[in-house]
């Protein structure tokens, strides 16, 4: 772990620009530091990393609101899929719902016959 820390502007700036972009390389480039020393503030922090999860919050819903205003927009569905797809990546509730079930007997026969 590193010891880099980084002030109270450097957080309050990271946080503004994730909520914006929704990435944490663009936050710690924007103050000047590694996604690594992000995330161990975030660990370091815990209001600091409340306050992240809320900005990534606040992003998936900048991107649910420009969905909506493009479904509406009948000459902007190819686009309104796009962010669908950004949404799936962004939010585990818009991701499909997949249920694998695997039903099988394993067999493992290990070892090496000694000579005799």
């Amino acid at each position: 772990m590193s010891n880099i820390r980084i002030t109270e502007a450097q957080k309050n700036k990271a946080i503004e620009v994730y909520a914006e972009v929704g990435t944490v390389l663009k936050a710690s480039q924007a103050v000047g530091v590694s996604r690594q020393t992000i995330y161990e503030e975030m660990k370091r922090d815990k209001t600091f990393k409340k306050l992240m999860v809320d900005a990534k919050q606040a992003y998936v819903e900048s991107l649910e609101d420009v969905l909506d205003r493009r479904i509406k927009d009948k000459n902007d569905k190819a686009s309104a899929i796009l962010l669908m797809f950004k949404l799936k990546k962004e939010n585990h509730e818009y991701r499909d719902k997949s249920e694998y079930k695997v039903d099988a007997e394993i067999k493992i026969i290990s070892g090496v016959p000694r000579p005799q």
